[in-house]
């Protein structure tokens, strides 16, 4: 099985502030306790943001969960409906059309947040799944090719940042 052609895989970007930034971590630790067989065979990537100071398109910061299976998709995506604590939740497809992705189609869970959508017009291209790969980011953050992206794996006892 395999998703809609051109759409390789999705993206969940989890939100939070200040003030929900305790409940933002008690997500990321249910999501470890319900999918670490997934996490540990690199079929769910958990990854996060340097600092909580957002560059790029997305006015909040989040942590990022990356899946290619449509299975692992179905799974997580009912998993977070059901969890979400009252976060928002974007989750969005990589069909090479990266504007389109993060704006015509995509879903939310729980409220919708803006984006920054100039940043994000005639960007196109499939990120690798996963990207930037566990071995880039194993031992640390990733620095990335565009300024102020700094990513690493989450790990079930991380915090952020």
């Amino acid at each position: 099985m395999s998703f809609f052609d051109p759409i390789t895989s999705y993206d969940f970007h989890i939100y939070y502030n200040t003030e929900t930034r305790s409940t933002a971590i008690k997500l990321k630790d249910k999501i470890f306790e319900n999918f670490q067989k997934e996490i540990d065979s690199d079929q769910l990537i958990v990854k996060v943001l340097k600092s909580d100071l957002i560059t790029g398109p997305h006015d909040l910061p989040f942590f990022e969960i990356d899946i290619e299976s449509p299975l692992i998709f179905a799974k997580f995506f009912s998993f977070t409906q059901l969890n979400h604590s009252g976060l928002s939740i974007l989750v969005h497809p990589n069909s090479g059309d990266v504007y389109k992705d993060h704006t015509i189609h995509t879903t939310f869970i729980g409220e919708k947040v803006g984006l920054k959508e100039d940043i994000l017009r005639g960007l196109t291209g499939y990120p690798d799944f996963g990207f930037p790969k566990r071995e880039l980011i194993e031992q640390g953050y990733y620095n990335g090719e565009r300024k102020g992206i700094m990513i690493r794996l989450l790990k079930a006892k991380d915090g952020f940042n």
